[in-house]
């Protein structure tokens, strides 16, 4: 009778443990950037893989919903429906909404523009006496120096219209991710293939990051095993290959 009773109090204590540990979960936002994360993409896109896959080695069930940027961005904040989202670059306004993960793989962030054009990039006082006209998308975080040099920057609401303003000669340069811009010219503007160029080297390489808000709740130990997840990954050769797997 003795031993019953021991084994009834050990099973309602540990119930609850094992049943708390099995029942972790997150839930994100992220917005479409082809070829990175999106919706539509297989297994949608690499950097929603590795997130997924980061936190599933941690034993984390998984949600995504994906809005436009501005909105995946609020929702995360607000850290009520949501813990996070990812893939935002470092700022350090950002800083007073969330906390950062380690770092993932880059963006390289440069200029496009229609080949054969005499338009060039030296440095940004150049580009501020020639007057040249760049486009840029609204809630983007820029370069270092970028918005500082007070250039003649066109915005608009998807890097899709800023390249449609570009190949159309309505802006000189496109302020874009390189691979990115590949994407939507293959998949969006198809009749345009040839027309633009890459201008080397890249004003800024930019890490992409998982960003929990800091008013969600256990926000820090949900980041914590987020990058003891990731490092898991990176070592054993899964985010390799999951980058393999995408086209990278």
């Amino acid at each position: 009778m003795i031993l019953m009773r021991i084994f009834l109090v050990l099973a309602l204590t540990v119930a609850p443990a094992m049943s708390q540990a099995e029942n972790k979960s997150i839930v994100l936002t992220s917005a479409e950037y082809a070829p990175y994360y999106g919706a539509a993409l297989f297994n949608r896109g690499p950097v929603t893989e590795i997130v997924t896959t980061a936190f599933e080695t941690e034993g984390y069930e998984v949600k995504v919903d994906f809005y436009p940027w501005v909105r995946a961005e609020n929702l995360a904040r607000n850290g009520k429906k949501y813990d996070g989202m990812f893939p935002p670059w470092h700022s350090e306004d950002r800083e007073q909404w969330f906390v950062f993960s380690k770092p993932m793989f880059a963006n390289q962030i440069g200029f496009y523009k229609l080949k054969n054009s005499p338009v060039d990039f030296t440095n940004y006082a150049s580009l501020k006496q020639s007057n040249h006209s760049i486009g840029i998308v609204n809630g983007y975080v820029n370069p270092k120096g970028f918005d500082e040099a007070k250039l003649n920057t066109k915005n608009v609401s998807s890097d899709l219209l800023n390249l449609r303003k570009l190949v159309n000669k309505r802006i000189d340069l496109a302020l874009i991710d390189k691979k990115l811009a590949q994407y939507i010219v293959f998949t969006e503007l198809s009749e345009h293939l040839g027309a633009i160029e890459w201008i080397d080297p890249p004003l800024e390489k930019k890490s992409q990051y998982l960003v929990l808000s800091k008013k969600a709740v256990d926000y820090q130990q949900k980041m914590a095993d987020f990058n003891r997840g990731l490092d898991k990954i990176s070592d054993d050769g899964t985010l390799a290959k999951i980058m393999k797997k995408h086209g990278f």
